[in-house]
């Protein structure tokens, strides 16, 4: 039986483009993999962790240019899923401070 203490979010993928020359479909999978697989993971591991009734942690790596655009310029994809993950982990952060 194995026994989950640690769930670390590190995978992703980036791109370099002029944002009206990007594809929409380049948007979606950016945004599939940067955003929805870490939040998918997160909420199996939470799950995990309040089934367990023992705790656990999750770690997210992420960028600077989720916070600020100019970091990382041609990266419209890259700066808005990372963007969205910043919100979506402050989200799961406040909803722990509630319990």
């Amino acid at each position: 039986m194995f026994q989950l203490d640690v769930l670390v979010n590190n995978a992703g993928r980036s791109q370099r483009a002029n944002w009206e020359d990007i594809d929409l479909t380049v948007d979606q999978e950016m945004f599939s993999l940067n955003v929805f697989g870490v939040l998918s993971l997160s909420r199996l591991a939470v799950k995990y962790f309040m089934k367990e009734k023992r705790g656990g942690h999750i770690v997210v790596m992420s960028s600077l240019t989720g916070v600020n655009a100019t970091v990382f310029p041609f990266s419209a994809s890259y700066t808005g899923a990372k963007y969205a993950l910043h919100v979506g982990i402050m989200y799961m952060s406040f909803l722990q401070s509630l319990t």
